[in-house]
Order: structure tokens, then sequence, then C-alpha cells
């Protein structure tokens, strides 16, 4: 469980939490508590970038991409726009650390 994870104070998290509204049902403990979830991001005090289809609470969205969604199922395709997003609280805190070259990878990708 995300909650019992011991965080150092200077951790960055990435999160990959079951898209909302997808259905997903594959994991353990039953169905994804996204209530708890959101309140947990807007409490742990921590750097926590987070890949979802919907803009958790209390978060904006940092980055954005077009992701080919496949229902095997029945073998349907769909486009949709997978973001990343931080938690307001935390904004500054990802913004100082993409502003340092020598830590980002993804400098120039901020959408907010």
């Amino acid at each position: 469980d995300y909650r019992d994870v011991v965080l150092p104070d200077d951790a960055t998290i990435y999160a990959d939490p079951p898209y909302r509204g997808t259905g997903c049902s594959g994991y353990s403990g039953g169905s994804f508590d996204y209530h708890a979830f959101d309140a947990w991001l807007a409490e742990c005090g921590r750097l926590v970038i987070v890949s979802e289809y919907t803009c958790p609470a209390g978060c904006v969205k940092i980055a954005s991409r077009p992701k080919i969604a496949l229902m095997v199922s029945n073998d349907n395709r769909s486009v949709k726009n997978e973001g990343l997003y931080v938690h307001e609280s935390q904004l500054e805190n990802y913004l100082i650390l993409m502003s340092d070259s020598s830590k980002s990878a993804w400098q120039g990708t901020l959408d907010c």
C-alpha cells in the first residue's frame, strides 16, 4: 500500500495508479480508492508526479501526450490524452527541480 511506504524528505515519486474511469480491476485488495489517493497527495508533503487520464483533485497538469488505448476484449482502439500531474502544493518544487537542467531530462515539457 502506497500509504505505508516511508518516504525520504527529498523524495520525488512517480505514481501510476489505475486510471479513473477505465474499469481496471486487476489490483489486489479490491477497487482503488481514488479519494484516499487524492487526500494522500495533498498530505504526503513530497513531490509526486502522477500519470493519469483525469486530473486528480487539487492537482495541476504539467505535461500531456496522446496515447493509443487498446481494449483487449474487443480489439477497440482509441486515442486518449495521458497527463502528468502534481499536487498544487508541490508545483513550486516541481518548477525548481525542472529549472535545474543537470537534474532534468524532461526540461521544456511544462504544460501548466
